[in-house]
């Protein structure tokens, strides 16, 4: 027995990448209750699928207990948000126990879809605004003017932190909301303004989100403030709520690039496509099945 399994208290189980069979096993036994939040067995089944490749795919989230990780992801059928595009199952460091345990939180795509739903916005935008580029934002008596146009071929950052981004001349982060009547909703933020957030109130200011994915994180921050100028379903105000709780990072399923666009879904969303995107050098799911396959040929 490995000194980390030695630390856990007594029947404290843990998801291994080379043993997925307790994982998929608990997944399984929690279909039930995810047909009554998703309301098909076929939409369940995506739901489960989706959160185990995620897991197979995070060495991270393979440390954490299968009693994190279930109802992380029923929490997220629970919020109608799909893991891997619009919220996250995170690592977390439970000191108390001496165990890693997921914590669900949502994306700040999962926070404009929740407020389409409510009827509060019809679609939402956030993007960077560097040196060169076109951008107004005024509010008047009339109302809001708001204009943005990215400077033609201008530079844009190499890589997604933050002095990639200061270094190709960021400015600053904007968020627009559209609501179904009414003048649009606009945040935005320095990135100093940004960077103050991120040292004053995250739990954890260096994690993978901000130091390998900052636009995102950026776009999530300035998002989190504009929602707060339509109303709030008691669904979106209990999922920023959570999130402002639970802030950190996490790689797998975040989106690459600088510039987003969340419109509305028709519901059911398609099955059998896995929607979290891969990051360079991460398995396939045909990969990963080879793997586990592998492994259990050796077992046997």
């Amino acid at each position: 027995m490995s000194t980390q399994e030695k630390d856990q208290p007594t029947g404290q189980a843990l998801v291994k990448a080379s043993d997925p069979k307790q994982l998929a096993t608990a997944f399984n036994a929690a279909q039930k209750t995810l047909v009554a939040f998703l309301g098909t067995p076929e939409m369940a089944q995506r739901a489960a699928r989706i959160a185990w490749v995620l897991v197979r795919r995070t060495p991270d989230l393979q440390k954490c207990s299968v009693e994190s990780l279930v109802p992380g992801m029923l929490q997220s059928a629970q919020f109608g948000l799909e893991l891997g595009t619009e919220a996250y199952l995170v690592p977390f460091k439970n000191r108390e126990t001496n165990t890693t345990e997921a914590v669900f939180v949502p994306d700040w795509k999962g926070l404009v879809r929740l407020a389409i739903r409510a009827g509060a916005l019809t679609s939402g935008h956030g993007d960077l605004v560097y040196d060169g580029d076109a951008y107004l934002y005024r509010r008047t008596a009339e109302g809001v003017d708001f204009y943005h146009e990215r400077k033609r071929f201008g530079p844009r950052a190499k890589a997604d932190n933050l002095k990639a981004h200061l270094d190709a001349g960021c400015q600053g982060v904007y968020f627009l909301g559209y609501p179904p009547k009414g003048p649009i909703v606009v945040g935005e933020m320095s990135v100093d303004d940004v960077e103050y957030v991120r040292k004053t109130y995250s739990k954890q200011p260096d994690s993978p989100l901000w130091t390998k994915r900052w636009s995102i994180a950026a776009i999530k921050t300035v998002a989190k403030q504009t929602l707060k100028l339509v109303p709030m379903s008691p669904q979106l105000r209990e999922a920023i709520e959570l999130d402002n709780r639970q802030e950190t990072g996490i790689k797998t399923g975040v989106v690459d690039g600088d510039e987003f666009d969340v419109r509305p879904l028709k519901e059911p969303r398609p099955a059998g496509v896995i929607a979290a995107p891969r990051e360079p050098g991460e398995p396939t799911e045909a990969e990963i099945r080879q793997e586990d396959a592998a492994a259990a040929a050796k077992e046997k």
